[in-house]
Formats: structure tokens, C-alpha cells, sequence
């Protein structure tokens, strides 16, 4: 019998593919389905105890909110790809200058956005967003429109 050290040990059996695929699937199903949930109550919430008013401004707004949330994940995602590009290169100063011009660009895009929801008194702006999004449905626009 060789000396435990001389031992050769044997790599152990891959795992299935469908199992692997199984440990990220779980999450990410359970992730939507508590999304999807979270949704529909929002939604019953609205539509019952607000009322139909409020689902209405709500549903007309998303399209303008996708928007704001699409395009500061875009930005991210390219600021992401030219750090990586960066680091990979050791060109460390690159990688301050994007993560500050990305920084910047966040920031100024946030005040834009901010500034022109508090800069529009009332609902001066409620008419053309609505236009915007092509959300026609006048019988639940409010009164005050």
C-alpha cells in the first residue's frame, strides 16, 4: 500500500448541465415571480383604494419612467465596459476619467430631470407627456388637465 501522500487523487464527476442551469434558474424565477406579485398588488392597490384615476396616471407615466431607468442602465452598462477595457489595459487613469465623465453624466441627466419636474407648476406638463406616450384615453384624465 503506497504512503498516503503518494495517493493519486481522481478529479471528482462533473455535475449535469441541467443541474448547474438549475442553481441559476431558481433565483431568477423566483426573483420575476415576486416582481410579477409585487406588481399586481401595486395594481389592486391603486385601482381599488385610489381609484381608476390613479392606475390611469400611473400606466401613462411608465413609458416616461422606462425611459429614465433604460437609459441610466445603459449608461452604466457602457461605462462597465470601458472601465473593463481599461483596467484590462493598466491604463488606471482611463478608468478615472470615465468613471468621473459616467458619474457626471448620471448626475447631470438627474438634475435635468429634476429640475424640469420641479421647474413645471402644477400639471403644465401633464398634456404633452400625455401626448408623449400616446395614453388617449380621456375619460380618465382629472378634471384639472
Amino acid at each position: 500500500m503506497p504512503p498516503p501522500d503518494m495517493v493519486a487523487v481522481l478529479p471528482a464527476a462533473p455535475r449535469p448541465l441541467w443541474r448547474v442551469f438549475a442553481a441559476f434558474l431558481a433565483p431568477m424565477l423566483a426573483s420575476n415571480i415576486l416582481q410579477s406579485l409585487s406588481g399586481t398588488l401595486n395594481n389592486i392597490y391603486l385601482g381599488q383604494m385610489l381609484g381608476v384615476k390613479a392606475l390611469a396616471a400611473v400606466s401613462g407615466f411608465f413609458p416616461v419612467m422606462f425611459f429614465f431607468i433604460a437609459f441610466m442602465i445603459g449608461l452604466g452598462a457602457g461605462a462597465s465596459v470601458l472601465i473593463g477595457q481599461a483596467w484590462g489595459a493598466g491604463k488606471v487613469e482611463r478608468v478615472r476619467a470615465v468613471a468621473g465623465t459616467t458619474l457626471a453624466v448620471g448626475l447631470a441627466f438627474g438634475l435635468v430631470v429634476a429640475g424640469a419636474g420641479r421647474a413645471s407648476p402644477g400639471r403644465c406638463c401633464a398634456r404633452s407627456v400625455h401626448r408623449l406616450t400616446s395614453c388617449r384615453t380621456p375619460r380618465n384624465m382629472p378634471a384639472s388637465f
